[in-house]
């Protein structure tokens, strides 16, 4: 017991240590900055980029920028300060997702959608080598891009991780422990290059229809990316089985492979357009105001000053509900184009109810792989729900949602908390409605909007 609390008292050292260097730097790159440029001439808004690598920094530099924000000094200055957080890890992991969409038929095989429903056709089986937090970033877009409404039960998401290291693993199926038995996460402690995991691999190799390689070494990526293709060939397996299966992280733009689709180089994730997705922003701005107009809750304050009023959770929360949008008009088999800027949109009574679910499943994977946890309905009690009432953001301080259930138990919760029964679900079907406002940037024409899905 004794010793258990020297390790833990250790660790929580450590990590003061770490938090303490880590806002120490950024500090002095903050007076250097100022050092630079002449008070009389200060500019009115700054933009100050901080380059994170994890979670846990993001989270200490926004307490950071939000201290400074609110500081005299920058009052006097009379300055905006607008602080980005650069997570290249995050930025890799969403351009693989951009480039090669989870949800398409070509990038993803053995996937079908049906649009007619809206539902999907077949599993996700996913292999993952590499959990550096390169391959945690990639875990959490495969998991909230991979939620959808399957045609057959039976059919669910599955993810393999093969990282030698077991404290990295095991730190993650703690921390994270809904989620890992939510999406059906399992860790295979191995070394890549082995041959033990080449038996492994030999016998389950045919059973993924995504492949990741995510190491951060360029030359280990490599080598796993011929090993997979020779063991490919070996089991007779083909090259259009091989096509569109196997994702390489190379940081440099390469075509050694023609079979193999490369992502994560730093010519590509290096630029200001994708540093600053200023198109994603704007329809996560609109998400936001959509959500509130849905509530009655008047926002006296403009758009963009609710968005810098805004936490960082809550911004990406709101980038994810657009980036699901996105993948609910792949389910209609539809483009933007064919969207109304005026919303009115309707899909029919069932495709509705379907998208509505799939957006709810994709809400729960995001509050999931944040760390946030389900709130069992027993365990709610009065005064729990009085408190909400006075304090809406009591749900995230606490990391719990009463809301992470299935779709259908969603008015249950509701009627717990002493909403309107169909509050929660009204909220999804609501961002179908309103989906042309959202991710539409043209004024409608003088004719209206397009497509014969809409209505006035």
């Amino acid at each position: 017991m004794w010793n258990e609390i020297v390790r833990v008292k250790k660790q929580r050292e450590g990590i003061r240590s770490c938090r303490r260097k880590f806002l120490e730097g950024i500090r002095s790159c903050w007076r250097k900055f100022l050092d630079k440029i002449k008070f009389d001439k200060f500019p009115c808004e700054i933009h100050f980029y901080l380059r994170v690598t994890d979670d846990e920094k993001a989270y200490w530099a926004v307490q950071w920028a939000e201290k400074l924000q609110a500081s005299h000094e920058l009052k006097e200055m009379n300055v905006n300060l607008i602080v980005h957080l650069v997570n290249e890890e995050a930025i890799v992991a969403r351009q693989l997702q951009l480039r090669y969409p989870l949800l398409s038929e070509k990038d993803t095989p053995c996937i079908r959608i049906d649009h007619d429903t809206c539902k999907v056709d077949g599993s996700f089986r996913i292999l993952l080598l590499g959990f550096s937090d390169g391959g945690q970033a990639v875990l959490r877009e495969m998991i909230c891009n991979g939620q959808f409404v399957h045609a057959d039960p039976k059919d669910r998401f599955l993810v393999d991780v093969v990282d030698r290291n077991e404290v990295l693993t095991s730190g993650y199926a703690a921390r994270y422990r809904d989620a890992v038995q939510a999406y059906n996460i399992s860790f295979i402690n191995k070394e890549v290059l082995s041959g033990d995991f080449y038996s492994w691999l030999e016998k389950n190799l045919s059973s993924y229809n995504r492949i990741i390689v995510s190491f951060w070494n360029d030359d280990l990526n490599l080598e796993l990316a011929a090993i997979i293709v020779r063991l490919g060939k070996y089991l007779c397996l083909g090259s259009d089985w091989m096509r569109h299966r196997l994702y390489v992280r190379f940081s440099r733009s390469v075509d050694i492979f023609p079979d193999v689709c490369f992502f994560g180089s730093i010519k590509e994730c290096y630029s200001k357009e994708v540093i600053i997705d200023e198109d994603l922003d704007r329809k996560a701005k609109k998400v936001y105001r959509t959500y509130k107009d849905a509530n009655k809750k008047n926002l006296p304050l403009t758009e963009e000053e609710e968005w810098r009023k805004m936490d960082m959770f809550d911004q990406e929360s709101n980038r994810s509900t657009a980036d699901r949008l996105r993948s609910q008009l792949t389910l209609l088999g539809m483009t933007e184009s064919a969207l109304d800027p005026r919303g009115g949109f309707d899909p029919g009574k069932d495709r509705m109810e379907v998208l509505a679910a799939t957006g709810h499943l994709h809400w729960n994977a995001f509050q999931l792989t944040h760390g946030i946890r389900p709130w069992p309905r027993a365990d709610i009690t009065d005064d729990d729900v009085r408190r909400l009432h006075r304090r809406a953001n009591d749900i995230e301080e606490h990391l719990r949602h009463a809301a992470i259930v299935a779709y259908a138990e969603l008015p249950d919760i509701d009627r717990r908390l002493d909403n309107d029964p169909n509050h929660f679900q009204d909220n999804e079907r609501n961002f179908i409605r309103k989906m042309g406002m959202v991710l539409c940037d043209e004024e409608p024409s003088a004719e209206g909007g397009a497509s014969g899905e809409t209505t006035p």
